[in-house]
């Protein structure tokens, strides 16, 4: 992990101490381990249904920013889910996305976002895909994806704006999905881990450090409670 990268195999034990932490904050994300993925031996994580109020129509506002998980049906009376089908947005009457933020105060302009994170071999680094759509199942352009992200990670990243965020083909799902384009990451991570190993920590997950790191950018934000559990694993 010097150079800033990861190997498949260290990358699939931080998704396992990734998952023991998600279980217990119950913060809903899945393993999933397609037959197509598992033949080069690194699985894939999902986060579904994080519902967000980004207020796109206001091209540099952040306020009123909020998010919340919609947990995935449970129980034995739950009919099977296509898993084509639960990757898309849904189209009108497919599902009752929720409006209201968690305080229950009404949103307005509510998008869900879907959020997946995909090992990438020819950059030997994670690579997060999202998707993103309006209520009534329309996916957001991406001008509103941009208009989306947090007006101080605007400022840092304008030079780059349609670089760092672009849309290609999910290489598992084969259908478009927006990432965050993984050229870029092995600098960021050596940056950052080369600081953090001037610190007492005896044990770093790099699937955190990462995220923690470009989550953000896009509405995803981990609880501290990650760092700490992990570096006790």
């Amino acid at each position: 992990m010097a150079d800033g990268t990861v190997s498949c195999e260290e990358f699939g034990r931080n998704v396992s101490e990734f998952l023991q932490v998600s279980s217990l904050l119950k913060d809903g994300w899945e393993l999933r381990d397609a037959e197509a993925l598992a033949l080069r031996g690194c699985p894939y994580l999902v986060k579904r249904n994080v519902l967000r109020a980004p207020h796109i129509a206001d091209a540099g506002s952040t306020k009123g920013l909020r998010e919340s998980a919609q947990p995935e049906e449970t129980g034995t009376d739950a009919a099977p889910r296509n898993r084509e089908e639960e990757e898309d947005c849904p189209e009108d009457g497919d599902e009752d996305v929720d409006s209201r933020t968690p305080d229950g105060q009404a949103a307005v302009g509510v998008c869900r976002f879907d959020y997946h994170i995909v090992y990438n071999h020819s950059f030997s680094v994670p690579t997060l895909y999202f998707s993103a759509c309006h209520e009534d199942g329309k996916i957001l352009s991406l001008d509103e994806v941009w208009r989306s992200v947090p007006s101080h990670y605007q400022k840092r990243l304008q030079s780059e704006r349609w670089t760092f965020i672009t849309q290609q083909e999910h290489p598992i799902l084969g259908r478009p999905f927006y990432s965050l384009h993984p050229c870029h990451t092995a600098d960021l991570m050596k940056a950052v881990l080369n600081a953090a190993s001037q610190t007492a920590t005896s044990h770093r997950n790099y699937l955190v450090t990462w995220l923690s790191s470009v989550g953000p950018v896009v509405g995803l934000s981990l609880p501290l409670r990650y760092a700490k559990l992990c570096e006790k694993t």
